[in-house]
């Protein structure tokens, strides 16, 4: 009869240990880091709690780009015991709403071992170039062989900094001139784009602006235009 209670109480012990499972609870998978100025940095905690009956394991924490670092010192967390994943976001080269996650890979049986984390805020720019062009695409609907036509387009710099027109990019059958290459705040500059065209059909490039406004370098307008022979 003791044999087959300590049979029993054995048996009881192995299903217990084999149904055991670790499971990670966040306190929240979305922080929000506020406003902060471009080029510091946000510092941000996720906290857990295993909320299993088994030891806890993280095993690797992914991040979707190099703008955000974590580290954990500690991996393994008991039953009911809590932990922190601490990150840090580097501002610089952002500006505006920010939307960025990272990947903690564990052994909870939950949606397989992965949870995805979020951090949200605003990164706030003070002084920067900002490169605004009007129209942004031009169409011109007829145009001869050998007969050239040309468009007018507006840079405005909407920053508070000068902003510099440092290269154009464009197809050979487009010739471009600008008035000045330095944009003071609030001003703006007239680009000059022309087609020659060389063949007969629909022609349809960009010309790419590059510039020192803050964030995105280059800024685009799309060209397009019908050629055909004159009657």
């Amino acid at each position: 009869m003791k044999r087959i209670k300590n049979l029993m109480i054995l048996l009881l012990m192995i299903s217990a240990f084999l149904y055991a499972d670790a499971e990670i609870t966040f306190k929240t998978t979305t922080v929000d880091f506020g406003e902060i100025d471009s080029g510091k940095i946000a510092d941000i905690v996720f906290e857990f709690e295993n909320t299993g009956d088994s030891l806890l394991t993280i095993k690797k924490v992914n991040s979707s780009c190099g703008c955000m670092v974590t580290h954990i010192d500690k991996k393994g967390y008991k039953p009911g015991e809590k932990g922190e994943i601490p990150v840090k976001f580097y501002s610089t080269g952002y500006r505006g709403k920010v939307i960025k996650s990272i990947i903690a890979i564990t052994n909870s049986k939950k949606d397989n071992g992965y949870t995805r984390l979020r951090i949200t805020g605003k990164v706030k720019v003070k002084d920067a170039a900002q490169c605004r062009v009007f129209p942004e695409k031009i169409v011109l609907k007829e145009v001869f062989m050998g007969q050239s036509q040309s468009r007018k387009i507006a840079i405005t710099n909407t920053g508070t900094k000068d902003l510099k027109l440092l290269e154009f990019t464009h197809n050979p059958e487009l010739s471009l001139y600008v008035n000045k290459s330095v944009i003071k705040p609030k001003e703006s500059a007239e680009l000059i784009i022309a087609i020659n065209p060389h063949q007969i059909g629909n022609h349809s490039s960009f010309v790419k602006i590059r510039t020192n406004q803050y964030s995105r370098s280059t800024t685009l307008i799309k060209f397009k235009a019908f050629i055909k022979n004159k009657e």
